[in-house]
Formats: structure tokens, sequence, C-alpha cells
């Protein structure tokens, strides 16, 4: 009796240790169907960029004192907007889409992933109804396009994949995060959050986050590159360089250091990332570890300029180091976020900024698309000499739009009147030098 309830058990954790491995995979093939569950996302309007910059503002925890208690309430609109674009703008998945339907005491998620044609479906559809438990949340059930699993199979798969996973350390401080949440409740349409901030749990999470995000070769890079670029501006301390003449010495520098790594796209990501960083006196620090900010020369005082304005130098690396570090998507939301912002209560939008917004974009791409754009990228760097070669004119591209006029003439970030400038900004930086033959 005794061995026979022995070799039950053993069964019983052989079968579940199996389905660990192949439930993803079953999943996976039940999701597969020929019409997508969410099929579009939301548009790009004014209001919607701005409603995103509104709720991220809002709701960010930099400046909440220690075990500082904050509620928060989403819409269902909110929170479809931030995932959207997050998904869509942020990462750039153009082809992933999402909903989410908030019915009394539930959370639901509708997911479609459009897949290239194939004879088993177009789409991986998946919905999940998510219900409060004494963990906040638990998994109701989670439907994968034609079957259903009730959450009583799901939910203690969850709960042992957590177990495993709080031995990474950085799994085990966001987590350490995600319970600063304490409540979680659903009524008429919003979703209610109290949440106790511990700026421990952001630190570990950060401080985990620079191995986990950046091995210790990008690390050394990065520093490489910010003693490079101080001695290359030392002479104009306190003073102003034109953006031409760093990224010329800088991409010497570069091609330089791809000789000797073989590796180009790392180069030349680390040069654009100390470089959107420096432009902006952010400096590296939070990137390294401190005993490789050890070997870190003392910053000098100096503002880039392009066209002898400040300005565009930061639009335009802060785009580059973006579009080399997280991708063109993300970078070109957060220029267009920047300028929409500013059309309503800033500097007024500039077609200008856009420009250099996009040729930074341009030039992260460029930087990093591939290895054979890496080496031909290194090769035009070294050979700049005017700033036209590499940031389009801004002759006759308006600026300083405020809002209400942005609405009038412009409508919206879809429309004829947007487009036609947009358009002609591409065709400018077309015809700069350093991207001929790089058109999307």
């Amino acid at each position: 009796m005794g061995r026979s309830l022995f070799h039950g058990i053993k069964l019983m954790l052989a079968v579940f240790s199996i389905s660990l491995i192949f439930l993803p995979i079953i999943l996976l093939f039940f999701a597969l169907e020929d019409t997508p569950l969410v099929s579009r996302h939301q548009r790009l309007s004014v209001d919607n960029v701005q409603k995103v910059k509104t709720l991220m503002n809002a709701n960010k925890p930099l400046d909440m004192n220690r075990k500082q208690v904050r509620k928060m309430t989403l819409s269902e609109n909110d929170l479809n907007l931030l995932l959207n674009y997050g998904i869509l703008h942020g990462l750039g998945y153009e082809r992933l889409f999402t909903k989410i339907e908030l019915p009394e005491n539930r959370i639901h998620v509708s997911v479609s992933l459009e897949l290239p044609a194939n004879p088993a479906g177009r789409y991986v559809n998946a919905f999940v109804s998510l219900k409060n438990s004494p963990a906040l949340l638990d998994i109701d059930y989670l439907k994968a396009g034609r079957m259903t699993i009730p959450g009583i199979f799901i939910n203690p798969v969850v709960r042992v994949m957590n177990h495993f996973l709080l031995n990474i350390e950085l799994y085990k401080g966001l987590n350490q995060h995600v319970h600063a949440v304490k409540d979680v409740s659903v009524k008429k349409g919003d979703l209610n959050l109290v949440y106790e901030w511990d700026p421990a749990a952001l630190d570990l999470i950060h401080e985990k986050g620079k191995q986990f995000l950046l091995s210790k070769e990008h690390q050394e890079k990065l520093v490489l590159y910010y003693n490079e670029l101080v001695q290359t501006i030392k002479p104009y301390k306190n003073g102003k360089i034109s953006l031409a003449l760093v990224l010329k010495l800088m991409g010497i520098f570069a091609g330089q250091q791809s000789l000797i790594s073989g590796d180009p796209i790392l180069e030349n990501t680390a040069l654009f990332q100390v470089l959107s960083l420096y432009s902006v006196q952010r400096g590296i620090k939070d990137l390294v570890h401190e005993d490789i900010q050890k070997q870190m020369e003392a910053p000098v005082s100096v503002s880039f300029t392009l066209f002898n304005r400040t300005d565009l130098p930061k639009h335009f690396l802060i785009s580059a180091g973006l579009a080399v570090s997280a991708g063109s998507k993300l970078s070109s939301f957060i220029g267009i976020a920047k300028e929409v912002e500013d059309s309503g209560n800033g500097s007024g939008f500039s077609f200008a900024d856009l420009a250099a917004d996009k040729a930074g974009v341009r030039m992260g791409e460029l930087a990093t698309g591939s290895l054979d754009q890496a080496i031909l990228f290194g090769q035009r760097l070294s050979e700049i000499n005017l700033e036209t070669d590499f940031m389009p004119v801004i002759d006759g591209l308006p600026e300083g739009i405020r809002n209400l006029e942005f609405r009038k003439k412009y409508t919206d970030l879809d429309s004829g009147s947007y487009a036609m400038v947009n358009d002609e900004i591409d065709k400018r930086i077309n015809d700069c030098p350093v991207y001929r033959g790089s058109e999307n």
C-alpha cells in the first residue's frame, strides 16, 4: 500500500513537471486561429498622446516618500491607451493587438498576435479573466483559441514557477516591487490600485538591472567612450562645439575600436548611448557599477550645437541613443510625445525639433541595423564635414505652434496636413549624405 502510494505520488510529480514544459506548446497550438480576437489599435491623435503623457506624469512614484501610500484609479480607456501605446509606439510591435475590459470585479485581457501567412492559423488568440483573491488577483480562466482552461489548473503552475523564479535576484526585486500593490479592485469600469512606495525595492531592481541589461564588457565600453568624449571636448570647456565635429572625431574613434573588437554594432551602440546621456548632462553612472565608475574621468561642461542652436542636438542625440538602445519605434514616439506636450504648455510644436528627432532615429537605425550598415555608417561618420551631412535643413519648417493652432491646421498626427510636412522632413533626411541609400 505504502509503495503504491509512493509510486502514485512520483507519477503525479512527473506528470506535473512534464506539464510545465509542454503546457505552453499545447496552448500555442490551440491558440492558432484564422481570425483575430482583437484587430486594431487606437489611432495616434493629439488627445491620446497628451493623455498618455498625463497618465505617466501623474502616477510616477519619483516624488513619493518611503512607505507613502497612494491610490490610483485607471479607467478602461486609460489602461488600453497605456497598453496600446506601450506595445505599438513604444516597443514597435505593430502585429500585436490587445484589449482590456473591466466588468465588475473582473479584469479581462484579450490578445491577438498576427503571424506570417501559414496553413496552421494566421493569429495567436488568447483571453484571460482575472478575479480578486487573497493574493490580490488570480486567473479565473484562460482561453487559448478554442480551448478553455479553468484557473484551478493554471494558478498552481504559476505559483510554482514564481517560487523557482524567486531564486533570480532581478526577478526577486521586481516581485518585491509588485508586492507594493496592497489592494486591487474593479468597480464601474475603473481599476483601483492602492500601493505603498518603497524606494529600496526600486534600488534593488536598478542595481540588478545593470547586470541583467548590460554586460560588464558593455559597461566598460561605455566608460571607454565616455572618457574619449571628455578628452575630445575638453578644449571647448565652458563653451560650445558643433555636433558635426563631435560626431566626426568620435566616429573615427569608434571605427578604430571596431577594428580591435570586430563588433561595430556594439561600438556604435556605446557611442550613441554616451553621447545622448552627455547631451542632457546625465552621464553614465546609472548604467555602470561602482567599481567601473572609478575609471571615469571628471565631466567637462560643454554645449553641443546644430545650426547655432543648443536644443536640436539634444533632440537628435536622445533619439539616436534611444534608437540604438530600445528600437526606433520607441524613439519616434518619445519625440512626437515631447512635441505634442510642448504644443500645449511649452514652447509649441516644432517640426524643426521633430526633424532632429527623426534624423537621430535614422542615424541610430543605420548605426546598428546590421553588420554591413554599421560598417558603412562608421565610414560615413568619419567623413562628416558639415552639419547638413547628417541633419536636414530646417528652413520653412513650422515651429512654436500652439495647441489650438495645431489642431486647426494639422487636425491630428495622422491627418493629411501633418503627413505633408512629415513627408517633407523625410525627404530632407534622405538627401543628407550620411543616410543616402538607407531609406526605409
